[in-house]
């Protein structure tokens, strides 16, 4: 059978991550529903077959989430040093 090089097209592995908003997970499962059988269809040769294509997908973060995040994190941080600083007195 086959290996991905030969059966992908850069223009549809672009569409179906980026614009149709698709995992690189779903991605995989995509391919050995339409081809059954391919050899070297892992997320690992997807991924790799992305990167030589120039294919990224990138995971956007909203700032209002960013933020609750950040924050959040600082809060715990502050919290344990706290703590930390009053069990050494």
């Amino acid at each position: 059978m086959a290996a991905l090089s030969e059966i992908l097209e850069p223009r549809f592995v672009e569409r179906f991550l980026i614009e149709e908003n698709n995992s690189y997970e779903d991605l995989v499962k995509e391919i050995k529903n339409q081809f059954p059988g391919v050899r070297g269809c892992s997320l690992r040769s997807v991924k790799r077959f992305c990167s030589q294509h120039g294919i990224k997908k990138q995971v956007s973060v909203s700032d209002n989430t960013l933020d609750l995040d950040v924050r959040s994190a600082i809060s715990e941080i502050e919290a344990t040093y706290l703590l930390l600083i009053l069990n050494c007195m």
